[in-house]
């Protein structure tokens, strides 16, 4: 009975050792732009569920860059420039920002910056769709419409 014991535990202790070796680093990745995809995601120290978790996520939709990969996970990087991994299955590549602030932003109809519609606080969570010549397309509440780049956090 004692060696089955022994045995098990033994097992046990090296699951995640053996997981984690049959993982590869993936040297050829190219990052990406991306967001989380879920409401509540834990960041982990390192590339698998053995490792601390750092921090948790609560904003789906929040701009995470991707840096790295190892088997099924991303070594993200957020918009505070902090940095661990997550699972893939939490990371999307829908490209998000958040509004800089302190003063609000504009959100204008066309390219031109003529036709206003909204003020958008620091803190907005904004879906981005193009970024060209210093200007974004962007998507919130519902709205579409253009803004200057610099008033967009990424990551």
């Amino acid at each position: 009975m004692r060696f089955i014991l022994t045995f098990i535990f033994a097992v046990l202790m090296l699951a995640p050792i053996v997981q984690d070796a049959q993982a590869s680093p993936d040297r050829d990745f190219q990052g990406f732009p991306g967001s989380i995809s879920s409401h509540k995601v834990n960041v982990r120290a390192g590339p698998g569920t053995n490792f601390p978790i750092l921090w948790v996520f609560k904003m789906q939709g929040y701009p995470i860059k991707t840096t790295a990969k190892y088997g099924h996970w991303y070594k993200i990087k957020d918009a505070e420039g902090e940095e661990g991994w997550l699972h893939q299955m939490f990371v999307s590549r829908q490209e998000t920002g958040l509004i800089r602030g302190p003063q609000p932003a504009t959100l204008y109809k066309d390219r031109d910056g003529v036709y206003p519609l909204l003020k958008l606080e620091a803190g907005v969570l904004v879906l981005l769709k193009r970024c060209a010549l210093g200007l974004c397309e962007v998507e919130v509440s519902g709205e579409e419409g253009w803004i200057d780049s610099k008033e967009i956090k990424r990551p």
